[in-house]
């Protein structure tokens, strides 16, 4: 009884493990070869416009501008 406990045991302490390293190795997978379409291309150029804030006295709502 007791060799049949202790192989149930190991069974589960190695499932963990296996799914420890899956874990692993996707987050290593996502770090490396993530989604870098949020980067900046180093040859762009981003081009600031005019922001043009106008506040009605007394009011709270105003508009906002952007050219």
């Amino acid at each position: 009884m007791e060799n049949s406990h202790a192989q149930k045991q190991l069974s589960f302490i190695e499932i963990l493990l296996i799914l420890i390293i899956i874990a692993l190795a996707i987050g290593i997978g996502v770090v490396l070869f993530g989604d870098s379409s949020q980067e900046i291309p180093q040859n762009s150029q981003l081009e600031v416009g005019e922001v043009e804030i106008d506040l009605d006295d007394g009011e709270q709502e105003g508009t906002l501008e952007v050219r």
